[in-house]
């Protein structure tokens, strides 16, 4: 997890309304599957790293959220590939000595189960609205087009946000495509106060958009490998912004 940490650092999913709306935007992102019986003491050890970057005034940030499987993400802004060969924690490393920031992570390594790294891009004009601040809960739906189905499958997303925004749904959408690492494909984030919150905006989203819904849904289904969906959360005590001067 370390090697990892340090190279891309911590899914891109769980970003708030503050992101760029008029271009893309790229994050590295790193998928942490926590064992279970671990979660309360990882929870503690990133909160650890945190409190050491909050002293020591690191300048990076992070997102951080959870999904339903054990799984915690992260994302940290990047602006292009070359950004992935930098260490971020090197001057917190100078800081607190190697040590200390080896137990830091040692700490949180003995949680995980495995990690995955990846980077993705949020892509504006293929999202629907942006999530309020107190939007905590998270609808996250993957999805994974046959190889070749590039093209169409992002005609398809372009139909989808029209449908939307047509009809004013009150569901929204962002939407991340997976450039490296991973398995490719899509994720479409969606958002509520909560989960009641959220399926009462998709009744509402399904009662405006109908028929024109299902049948793109049936045409969406033609093109795709595999899908599935996670329920998640934002979790703000493990984010980590500089405080502003």
């Amino acid at each position: 997890m370390k090697k990892n940490l340090t190279s891309l650092l911590l899914l891109l999913l769980f970003a708030s309304s503050s992101l760029a709306q008029d271009a893309p935007s790229m994050f590295a992102v790193y998928e942490s599957h926590v064992k279970p019986s671990m979660n309360a003491a990882y929870r503690d050890a990133v909160k650890k790293l945190k409190a050491s970057c909050q002293q020591q005034k690191m300048t990076f940030s992070w997102f951080a959220g959870s999904l339903d499987d054990n799984t915690y993400v992260y994302l940290v802004p990047i602006k292009n590939f070359s950004d992935l060969d930098k260490n971020m924690f090197s001057e917190l490393e100078t800081k607190i000595g190697k040590d200390a920031l080896a137990g830091q992570w040692q700490a949180i390594d003995k949680c995980v189960e495995y990690g995955i790294s990846s980077v993705a891009l949020y892509v504006p004009s293929m999202s629907y609205l942006a999530p309020a601040a107190d939007d905590y809960f998270r609808n996250v739906f993957y999805w994974f087009p046959e190889t070749g189905k590039e093209a169409e499958a992002d005609k398809l997303v372009a139909e989808w946000i029209k449908l939307y925004s047509g009809k004013k749904s009150p569901n929204g959408v962002q939407t991340y495509k997976t450039v490296f690492g991973g398995e490719g494909g899509y994720v479409f984030v969606g958002w509520g106060k909560n989960k009641v919150d959220y399926e009462a905006k998709v009744q509402k989203g399904n009662e405006l958009t109908g028929d024109e819904a299902a049948k793109l849904w049936a045409r969406t289904l033609l093109i795709a490998r595999k899908y599935y969906t996670k329920e998640g959360w934002i979790e703000n005590e493990l984010s980590y912004s500089p405080a502003p001067n």
